[in-house]
C-alpha cells in the first residue's frame, strides 16, 4: 500500500528528530569527556579526544553551543589541563547558540592572572570576549570587572585586545583622571598607538575636560580587522538560530493563536544600529560611596522625564545620560542643554557630533548616501533649528565637505545646515562657503539653482534676525567691560562660540551683492526661467525690508538686469512682483528719510538708482515710452525682431498692450465694452488685476502715477 503525503512527512520528521537526538548525545558525550577529571589529556594517538573535539567543533559551527555547555567548556579550559592546541580549538568553538552566560566570562577573566595558562591562550580568551561581548546575558557582571581588566594594559601581549574590550565596555562612570594618566604614560613609553588613542577617544567623548590630547577622528582605523572568519561564523550561527526561532513562533501562532503571550522573547540585537545612542542614565556598575547613596535615591533618571513641565520640576535632581548624545532622541530633551548647569554637556555633545559626522560622511568608504548619515543630519538640523544657532563642529564639517560635495548627496540637510551659519567676515564666508556653492550653482540645473537661492534667502533671514543682533550684543558687552580683543565671545550661545571683530553691515552688503551677481548670470543662462525668477524676487523681497524690520542702515536694490527681465517678461506675476518690490523700497527710503541724518549719504547714492527704476516702469506701463531712453536702443532692436510690424515698440509694454497682461486686458474689454477712453480702460484693468491678486501693479499706480495716486 503506497504511503500518503502525510505519512511521508511524518517519516521525514521522525528521521530528522532521530538525527538531532544523535547529534545532541554525541555533543553531550564530547563535553563530558572534557569535564571528566579522569579523561586523558594526551593529544597524540588519543582517538577519544580527537573525536570529542571534532564533535564540539561541528556542533558549534552548525547550531552553536548552549549556555551550560559554554560554561562547562570554559571551566575545563581554565584548569590548564589541556595542551595549547586543544585549548585553542576549544576556545574557537565557544560559539553561542543564543547568548553567553556571564559566569563563563568571569572564569575567562580570572584565567588572565593564572600561571598555568599560556599568554597565547590568555590573548585568545580576550579576543573571544571581544567577539561575543554583544551576546553576554548580563553585561553588568562583566562591567564590574572593568577595573581588573584595566590593570592588564601593562601586558604587551594583551594590551591591544584589552583596549578593544574596554572600548566596548566604557561608560561615563569609568572615566577617571588616574586612568587617563595611565593611558598617557603608556603612550609616552610606546608612542602613539591606535588602540590607546581609541580608548582615549571614548574617554574624551564622555569627559572632554579630562582628555586634552587631540585624537584622530573616526574609529575605522583604530583596530585591525582581525578574526573576521571567526566573527563571521558567530554571526551566521546567530542568524540561523534567529530564523529558526521565528519559524517556530509562526508555527505556534498558526496552531495556538490565543495562547501566545504578548512579550515574546526576541534574540538580542546588535548594538549601535541606530545613529543616536540609547538613553541610559543609571550607571548600575558605578561604585558609589555610602554617603552619596541617600542622595542618589532622590535623583530622577532622564528617561523618566516625559514632558517639559517634569523637566522644569526636576531640573536640580535630573541625572544626565551616560552618552550625552542620547538627548537628541526627543525635542523636549533639547532643553537639557539650556537648563542644566553642567558646562561639560556642550563639549561632550560637540565631540560626539564631530566624530559622527567624520565617520559617517567624510570618511565613509562607499559612494552615495549613507542611511545613518541621513538620519544623523536630520537630527542635527532639528537640533540647530531648536537652538537657533549653529554648532561650531557643523561649521568645521561644512568647510571640509563643501569643497568635495557633488550637490546631490544629503542635499536638503546640507542646505539646511548652511542656513544656520553664523556671521563672519565676507572674505571668510566667501572662501569657506560661497565659492564652493558658486561653482555648483553654475554647473547645475535650474532646480538646484532655485534650491540654492532659497538657502541664501533663509541664510539672510537668519543672519539679520538672529546672528547680527547676537553679535551686536556681544560687542556692546565687550565695550562695557573695556576689553580690547580681536575675537568676541558670544555668551548667549549654548556652545560659547567665538567670532572675530567685523563689520556686520559690510558682510551683509557684500553677501547681497554676491547673490545679486549670480542671479543675473543664472537668469541669463536659464533664459528667464519662471521658477528661477520667482526665487530671485523672493530673495529681494527680504532685502526690501531690512531697515524697517532689522534696522539695517543700507539700501540694497536689485541690479538693473533683474528689474528689466521681470518687467519685460511674459509673466503677469513677475510684472506685479517687481512693481510691488519698488513700492517696498520706496517705503524704506521714506522711513530712512524720517530718521537720523546718518542715512543722508546712503540715500544720495541709492535714490537716483531707485528713481531710475521707477521712471523705467512708469515709461513702460503708463507712458508708452518703454524704449525712449538711449540706453535701451540695443534692447529696442532686439524687441523689433519678433514684435508685429503693426505694433509700435515703445507702446508694446503699456498696461493695455503688455504681452503678460493680455489675458486680463482682453477679458476686461469683453466685459466692459462701454469703456472707450484709455484712462477708463486702464482703471478697469487695474481693478481686474487687483481682483486676481496682482496687487503690485495697482499699488505702484496709486503710489507713483499722478492720475491714479491716492489723495
Amino acid at each position: 500500500m503506497p504511503l500518503t503525503e502525510n505519512d511521508q512527512q511524518k517519516q521525514q520528521a521522525s528521521k530528522s528528530g532521530n538525527g538531532k537526538k544523535k547529534t545532541l548525545v554525541a555533543l553531550r558525550n564530547a563535553i563530558t569527556y572534557f569535564t571528566d577529571a579522569r579523561s586523558s589529556a594526551k593529544y597524540r594517538g588519543n582517538l577519544n579526544l580527537h573525536l570529542a573535539l571534532e564533535n564540539i567543533e561541528q556542533s558549534s559551527r552548525s547550531s552553536g553551543l548552549t549556555p551550560p555547555h559554554i560554561l562547562k567548556l570554559v571551566k575545563s579550559i581554565t584548569t590548564g589541563k589541556w595542551t595549547e592546541i586543544v585549548s585553542s580549538r576549544l576556545i574557537r568553538s565557544l560559539i553561542p547558540a543564543a547568548h553567553v552566560p556571564h559566569n563563563a566570562v568571569v572564569f575567562a577573566v580570572s584565567s588572565l592572572s593564572a600561571k598555568n595558562i599560556s599568554d597565547n591562550m590568555k590573548c585568545l580568551f580576550v579576543r573571544w570576549m571581544v567577539l561575543i561581548y554583544e551576546y553576554v546575558d548580563n553585561k553588568d557582571t562583566l562591567h564590574s570587572l572593568y577595573g581588573i581588566l584595566f590593570l592588564f594594559l601593562d601586558s604587551d601581549i594583551l594590551c591591544v585586545h584589552i583596549c578593544r574590550l574596554l572600548y566596548l565596555m566604557t561608560q561615563r562612570g569609568d572615566v577617571k583622571q588616574y586612568r587617563v594618566r595611565k593611558l598617557l604614560d603608556i603612550q609616552s613609553k610606546v608612542g602613539v598607538q591606535p588602540h590607546i588613542m581609541a580608548l582615549l577617544s571614548v574617554y574624551k567623548l564622555y569627559s572632554p575636560n579630562m582628555v586634552t590630547v587631540s585624537s584622530r577622528i573616526g574609529n575605522q582605523s583604530y583596530f585591525k580587522q582581525s578574526d573576521q572568519k571567526w566573527a563571521q561564523i558567530i554571526h551566521l550561527v546567530q542568524e540561523k538560530n534567529k530564523r529558526l526561532n521565528e519559524d517556530e513562533d509562526e508555527a505556534e501562532d498558526a496552531n495556538e493563536p490565543s495562547s501566545r503571550a504578548l512579550d515574546v522573547h526576541q534574540p538580542r540585537k546588535r548594538r549601535k544600529l541606530d545613529v543616536i545612542p540609547v538613553l541610559e542614565t543609571i550607571d548600575r556598575n558605578e561604585r558609589v560611596p555610602q554617603s552619596v547613596k541617600s542622595l542618589r535615591k532622590r535623583m530622577v533618571p532622564l528617561e523618566q522625564i516625559e514632558n517639559f513641565k517634569q523637566l522644569l520640576q526636576n531640573i536640580d535632581v535630573v541625572v544626565l545620560p551616560n552618552r550625552i548624545a542620547s538627548i537628541l532622541q526627543s525635542p523636549h530633551l533639547y532643553h537639557v542643554l539650556t537648563l542644566f548647569p553642567d558646562k561639560t554637556i556642550a563639549p561632550r555633545l560637540s565631540y560626539w557630533i564631530h566624530v559622527s559626522l567624520y565617520r559617517e560622511i567624510i570618511a565613509y568608504p562607499k559612494s552615495g548616501e549613507n542611511p545613518k548619515a541621513t538620519a544623523l543630519l536630520q537630527v542635527i538640523t532639528d537640533f540647530t533649528d531648536h537652538l537657533q544657532e549653529s554648532i561650531p563642529v557643523c561649521e568645521w564639517f561644512l568647510n571640509q565637505y563643501l569643497h568635495t560635495w557633488n550637490g546631490l548627496d544629503y542635499r536638503i540637510h546640507i542646505l539646511n545646515l548652511i542656513t544656520r551659519m553664523p556671521i563672519c567676515s565676507f572674505e571668510k564666508m566667501n572662501d569657506l562657503l560661497l565659492e564652493p556653492l558658486r561653482k555648483l550653482y553654475f554647473c547645475s540645473g535650474v532646480y538646484f539653482k532655485c534650491l540654492l537661492l532659497w538657502c541664501f534667502t533663509e541664510l539672510l533671514r537668519n543672519l539679520m534676525s538672529v546672528e547680527v543682533p547676537r553679535h551686536r550684543r556681544a560687542v556692546a558687552k565687550q565695550q562695557e567691560t573695556n576689553i580690547a580683543e580681536s575675537t568676541i565671545l558670544l555668551n548667549d550661545t549654548i556652545f560659547g562660540q567665538q567670532t572675530e571683530q567685523i563689520s556686520t553691515d559690510n558682510t551683509i552688503v557684500e553677501f547681497i551683492n554676491f547673490v545679486d551677481n549670480i542671479c543675473v548670470v543664472g537668469l541669463q543662462v536659464e533664459k528667464n526661467n519662471a521658477l528661477l525668477m520667482s526665487y530671485v524676487l523672493d530673495f529681494f523681497h527680504v532685502t526690501s525690508g531690512l531697515y524697517s524690520r532689522h534696522g539695517f542702515k543700507f539700501l540694497q536694490l536689485p541690479s538693473s538686469p533683474i528689474v528689466k527681465r521681470a518687467l519685460y517678461g511674459n509673466s503677469a506675476v513677475f510684472v506685479s512682483k517687481i512693481n510691488e518690490l519698488l513700492c517696498r523700497y520706496s517705503d524704506e527710503v521714506n522711513l530712512m528719510k524720517e530718521s537720523q541724518a546718518e542715512y543722508v549719504d546712503i540715500l544720495k547714492e541709492k535714490i537716483p538708482i531707485m528713481n531710475n527704476y521707477v521712471l523705467c516702469v512708469c515709461n513702460a506701463l503708463w507712458q508708452s515710452k518703454a524704449f525712449k531712453n538711449a540706453k535701451f536702443q540695443s534692447t529696442l532692436s532686439a524687441i523689433e525682431t519678433y514684435l508685429p510690424s503693426s505694433r509700435r515698440a515703445n507702446a508694446s509694454f503699456s498696461v493695455l498692450l503688455h504681452p503678460a497682461l493680455q489675458m486680463f486686458v482682453k477679458k476686461q474689454q469683453e466685459l466692459n465694452q462701454t469703456h472707450s477712453t484709455p484712462r477708463t480702460r486702464e482703471l478697469a484693468i487695474l481693478n481686474s488685476l487687483k481682483s486676481h491678486d496682482l496687487d503690485g501693479i495697482y499699488t505702484f499706480a496709486t503710489t507713483f502715477v499722478g492720475r491714479y495716486a491716492r489723495k
